[in-house]
Order: C-alpha cells, then structure tokens, then sequence
C-alpha cells in the first residue's frame, strides 16, 4: 500500500479533502483530485489515501482540471515511472483502464527529465503495465514490466515470465 498524503481545505465548519497530481511546467499541477472523506484516513503526520482504493468512481468536476473520488464500483491504482537525467519516461496498461495522467517536470521547464505517472481506474484486481524511460539512469533498468496488486503488491522485471504466459 502506497500513502499520499492529502491537502485539506475547510469551510462552514467542514473538511474536504484534495490532492494536486503532477508539476508540469512552473510547478503548474496537470489536474486535481477532490477526495470523498470516506476514503481519507489520519496518522501523525496527517490525512492521507492509500492507494490501490477499492470501491470507488472518478467523476469529472465541474471546472476543467478538477476531479471527484467517490464511492463506486472500481478500483483505482496509482503508477508513477521516474525519468532518468535529462530523459523522459512513458508507459503502456494491457487491461481495459481509464487513465488520468500526469507528468513531472524535474526542473521548471523540464529540461531535466519528465517523469510520468497514472491514476488508474479499472474493474480489474491486477494490471500490467510495460514502461520504459530514457536520459542518464545511473544502472537503472531502461524498460521494464510492472504487475501491480489490488492489495498492493507490486513485481517487477518478469518480462520474460510474461512472454511465455502469452
């Protein structure tokens, strides 16, 4: 399980609950995620949402660049695949998903690498993704194969084991 921690903004005496996905180009967010306070759980150091979340639904805001996490009947995995120096990264889902996609940008421009990352929304409990990514990766694997968990597992590098399964 994978925590995010969560912003929260209050009015008339309620909480509501958001966080903001990528760092495009000046720190502008690719979109923003308004969370329902049934998925939100509190520790020390805040509130946050573990991902995968079970049971839930991502509807369109009414301002463009905003979404809604709401209870439902999918399951919403959170992948992120870091760039190397100067590089970028991309990645592909094999199952049957809608993506909210956001990117990083290691510098404010992003001439120091683009990073990409999902939210995946899917009825499946496992997805596999195939990634790759480029630049300077320092011994870091340049393209690989991801299976993610509904419980939150995640393995990596069973390319081979995945082409003989196919």
């Amino acid at each position: 399980m994978r925590k995010i921690y969560v912003d929260v903004k209050e009015s008339d005496g309620k909480r509501f609950f958001f966080v903001d996905f990528g760092s495009e180009a000046h720190g502008r967010r690719s979109f923003r995620l308004w969370i329902s306070s049934s998925f939100v759980k509190e520790d020390k150091e805040g509130y946050f949402v573990e991902f995968p979340v079970k049971g839930c639904e991502i509807f369109s805001g009414k301002n463009e660049g905003t979404y809604i996490l709401k209870k439902g009947d999918y399951n919403l995995f959170n992948f992120f695949v870091p760039s190397g120096y100067r590089g970028g990264s991309n990645f592909m889902v094999k199952e049957s998903t809608r993506l909210y996609c956001f990117d990083i940008y290691e510098s404010p421009q992003g001439s120091l690498g683009v990073s990409a990352g999902a939210l995946i929304l899917t009825p499946e409990t496992r997805l596999t993704v195939k990634w790759e990514r480029s630049g300077r990766l320092y011994g870091d694997p340049p393209e690989g194969t991801t299976l993610l968990y509904l419980d939150g597992r995640e393995e990596e590098g069973i390319e081979e084991d995945i082409k003989e399964l196919e």
